[in-house]
């Protein structure tokens, strides 16, 4: 990324977190950046813009949050455990930062690198961070080389995008109940499952920020526990 253009993206970054949403604008990120008053249009065709590249940065670090909390989970239930505290977590802990990433001015196709990196966070968690046994199978790590058919480590196939292929992505965390990879559907009944998962993620973030959970003295830990199987 050319630096200026990092700048300007960190400027917004730092301008969020201390006056919220409404202080992004191209003129206060290039006065904190200290470059010229034309510099930021020439990175960013207007404000949506500069906030989706925002965004993008965002983005990266939920899914660094997120697959730094998962890695090393050795249970199915543990690794879903994980990733709905890490996910709920980073939206209490940067609320403004969180609700940027779901700005409803992104629409789909209009913001193709926000896009990628939110593909990159699906991919991520699917076929990186959650091992096999996510797919409703074998929950140990002995029983993941069986239910992969090779060896954990073995390379990926070639011919297919890796994710796509992955029993992780097949199962894509069935245990979220409604997932069925043979279900004859007309959609990816495995995009639906993964769906169905960042959408109970989602909810427990909007939950806990919006201040419902606290309403009820409901421990975030209390309700994730209610959600995964026993």
């Amino acid at each position: 990324m050319d630096d200026t253009r990092t700048r300007l993206v960190e400027s917004a970054l730092t301008l969020l977190r201390a006056e919220g949403l409404d202080a992004v604008t191209l003129r206060a990120v290039g006065d904190l950046s200290g470059v010229s008053r034309t510099a930021p249009y020439r990175h960013f065709a207007d404000k949506t813009a500069l906030l989706a590249a925002l965004a993008e940065r965002v983005l990266g670090d939920l899914t660094d949050h997120v697959a730094s909390a998962v890695r090393g989970r050795e249970s199915r239930r543990e690794r879903l455990r994980a990733l709905y505290l890490a996910y709920a977590g980073y939206a209490v802990a940067h609320p403004e930062e969180y609700r940027l990433v779901f700005h409803a001015k992104f629409l789909a196709g209009h913001h193709p690198a926000l896009e990628t990196a939110m593909d990159r966070a699906v991919e991520l968690i699917v076929a990186e961070i959650l091992p096999p046994s996510v797919a409703g199978g074998p929950s140990g790590p002995e029983d993941e080389t069986a239910a992969n058919g090779h060896d954990r480590d073995a390379p990926a196939r070639q011919d297919a995008p890796a994710h796509r292929d992955a029993p992780a992505y097949r199962g894509a965390l069935t245990c979220a109940d409604g997932g069925n990879p043979a279900s004859g559907q007309d959609h990816d009944p495995r995009e639906a499952a993964m769906v169905a998962v960042l959408a109970t993620a989602h909810g427990l973030a909007e939950l806990a920020t919006s201040g419902h959970l606290s309403h009820k003295a409901l421990p975030l830990t209390a309700v994730v526990d209610a959600l995964l199987p026993t």
